[in-house]
């Protein structure tokens, strides 16, 4: 078994099936918040504790 994989019974997997649309859109943006944050820590290197301001801006 691997370390990158979870393991789910079906009913489970039925109930998240439920949710497909919005865990979808919730790994969308967390993928886009984490982008963001790259580009600007990138951008602005020196000044780290702005990122948390960027996180909330998103929410």
């Amino acid at each position: 078994m691997s370390k990158d994989l979870i393991k789910m019974d079906d009913s489970t997997i039925t109930k998240l099936n439920q949710y497909d649309e919005d865990l979808n859109k919730l790994h969308q943006w967390i993928y886009d918040v984490s982008i963001d944050c790259k580009n600007f820590y990138l951008e602005n290197n020196d000044v780290p504790k702005q990122l948390l301001s960027l996180i909330r801006r998103n929410n």
